[in-house]
Parts: structure tokens; C-alpha cells; sequence
């Protein structure tokens, strides 16, 4: 019985640095990275597929540059938007938006639930909204995160994003 639990500890020691091992092993392959960047829209589409005016299923897309906090231009992106809720003031939507920055290899994918209001088709003014970075590309591949992003004047957004992404080398 003593060698039992002799060896029954034994292996859940064995078992244990095992885990602590692996989990320190898994923690050098991921980075933490935070962007914060300003999104500049220069298309943007509205498709009015259910009945006339507003009504589910309404689609919104667009694309347009990125810029860091100076102005310069960093990068592009895309984004589409479905309608899937109408309140009395607003409308809720399923966002999804690819940000790639550079030499257009890297890139981060953000999805979530957007409120805008009915009249405008903008958020709030100074109301953070907050999505889930859901996967990446190139030095952002496998990216898992949070991004904030805040309407600060009309059509001028600041999108902060903190997330890992992997150090994978293939």
C-alpha cells in the first residue's frame, strides 16, 4: 500500500512539472503586442436587402487606410456590417473588420456587436465599444485579444488593440 501511494505521488509530481513545464514552454511562443491606430474609411456602401429602409439583414461595407496617431498611413482595411436588431434609437449589428498594416502582410481580424445610432449609422461620440480580435496574419498570426475602439468626432475613430500573437516559425 505504501509503495502504491509512493508511486501514486510520484506521478502526480511527474504530471504536475509536466503541466508547469508545458505552460511556461507555450508562454515564450506568444507575444503581447498593443496597437493603437486611427482608421480612416474612404468607401463606405450601405445594401438595403430586406424590405425599404431599415430592416434585418441590412448590410454595410466599406474600406479605407489606417493611420497612426501622427497621420501617417500605415495600412488598409476592410469591414462589412450586418444588421440583426432594431431598437427604438439604434441598431445593433455583427461587425467584422480586417485591419493590415505594412507591407500588407500582417493584419488582425476584429468581430462583435456593434450599436450605432438609427439616424446617423455611427456609434455613440465617445462611447467605447469593444470587439474581439478573433485571428491574424504574418507576425499577427493566431492573434487572440481585445479591441477598443471610440468614436471621437464624427467619422474619426481611435482603436486600440491589446492581443498575443504566436512566434511561430515554420
Amino acid at each position: 500500500m505504501k509503495l502504491a501511494m509512493s508511486l501514486s505521488k510520484s506521478f502526480f509530481s511527474i504530471i504536475t512539472l509536466s503541466v508547469l513545464l508545458l505552460a511556461f514552454s507555450w508562454g515564450d511562443m506568444a507575444e503581447a503586442v498593443t496597437l493603437t491606430f486611427k482608421p480612416k474609411i474612404t468607401n463606405w456602401e450601405a445594401i438595403d436587402l430586406g424590405s425599404p429602409g431599415s430592416s434585418l439583414v441590412d448590410l454595410d461595407a466599406g474600406n479605407g487606410v489606417i493611420l497612426d496617431l501622427k497621420g501617417n498611413e500605415i495600412g488598409i482595411f476592410d469591414f462589412q456590417s450586418t444588421l440583426t436588431n432594431n431598437k427604438s434609437n439604434s441598431e445593433i449589428r455583427w461587425l467584422n473588420a480586417q485591419y493590415t498594416f505594412n507591407d500588407s502582410l500582417d493584419s488582425i481580424i476584429i468581430q462583435g456587436r456593434a450599436e450605432q445610432r438609427s439616424d446617423t449609422k455611427l456609434p455613440k461620440q465617445d462611447i467605447p465599444q469593444y470587439y474581439a480580435i478573433t485571428g491574424g496574419t504574418g507576425k499577427y498570426a493566431g492573434a487572440k485579444g481585445v479591441c477598443k475602439v471610440v468614436m471621437v468626432a464624427t467619422k474619426d475613430w481611435v482603436n486600440t488593440c491589446k492581443f498575443q500573437a504566436f512566434k511561430i516559425k515554420f
